[in-house]
């Protein structure tokens, strides 16, 4: 009996430091809130969502007065939605209203990170716009940057939007942490998945694709697979001098940049909804 027990104790302390270590690996959350919407006149409204019994995430979402669709953006795996809002608002200029809500373990939302935790959120975000009077109506787009982009995928495939953006995004997510540890085979007891090459292709809507040519953490190689796997009217935009970061390949993309989503969304929104994107450049 003890021998069971003690056996039992190092499964289950083997299982526990695994399970950290994966969360140490990909998920890398903060509580800190480094911008507040006020300082860029964002007009930002606070959303509260429970995506299981008890546990609460939350949001903002920034209304566009005569929006022509409704984006939710998917975040990456670092910090929080106060990041991002450079990327909002572009997009509330571009003609959109957006929904960002941090995940669980993010920011002040509650619970832990994880795969399934991901994709959970994504969809009460998604059910959240498909509901509310301002946006259900709506074209929908899905927009995911790096380990956001897989969550995005995921939810295209399982029910397709209007349109799906996708930056700086892999493959996998073993493929990136095989990379990350040089050799270390840590890959081998992850739990998580992300499948994005097998899930897109199960999207046949229209998907635009950006990647920073100089991206070191995930080379330029995973958007274009992904691009050459995906099947349906598709764009494929690579920044030169651009890595990672998700304010860098804004900035040096500029005018490239912003015209490419800009177009995107004339497409998949209708032409009587452009905007005269002139006035941005």
């Amino acid at each position: 009996m003890n021998r069971a027990c003690g056996a039992a104790v190092a499964v289950a302390g083997a299982m526990l430091a695994v399970r950290l270590l994966e969360e140490w690996l990909i998920f890398w959350p903060t509580d800190r809130l480094f911008s507040a919407p006020q300082r860029i006149n964002l007009p930002v409204e606070d959303v509260e969502l429970e995506p299981v019994p008890g546990i609460h995430i939350f949001g903002w979402f920034v209304p566009h007065p005569s929006p022509r669709a409704a984006v939710l953006y998917l975040e990456g795996n670092g910090s929080n939605r106060s990041t991002r809002l450079g990327e909002v608002a572009l997009l509330g200029e571009l003609g959109c209203s957006v929904l960002i809500v941090d995940y669980e373990g993010y920011g002040v939302s509650e619970g832990r990170p994880s795969e399934d935790a991901l994709y959970r959120d994504a969809r009460a975000a998604r059910n959240w716009i498909r509901t509310d009077p301002r946006t259900r109506d709506l074209p929908l787009i899905l927009l995911g940057e790096s380990l956001g982009g897989a969550v995005a995928i995921r939810l295209a495939r399982e029910e397709p939007p209007a349109g799906l953006v996708v930056i700086s995004s892999f493959v996998d997510i073993a493929s990136v942490v095989r990379k990350a540890c040089k050799g270390v085979p840590l890959d081998r007891v992850l739990r998580s998945r992300y499948p994005s090459l097998e899930n897109i292709r199960y999207y046949h809507g229209p998907i635009l694709i950006i990647h920073g040519e100089d991206d070191e953490l995930i080379p330029i190689h995973h958007g274009k697979r992904l691009f050459q796997a995906a099947d349906g009217r598709k764009g494929f935009l690579a920044i030169p001098h651009a890595g990672h970061n998700h304010n860098e390949l804004r900035r040096i993309g500029g005018r490239v940049y912003r015209l490419a989503i800009a177009r995107f969304l004339d497409e998949v929104s209708g032409p009587h909804s452009r905007v005269d994107t002139a006035s941005l450049f």
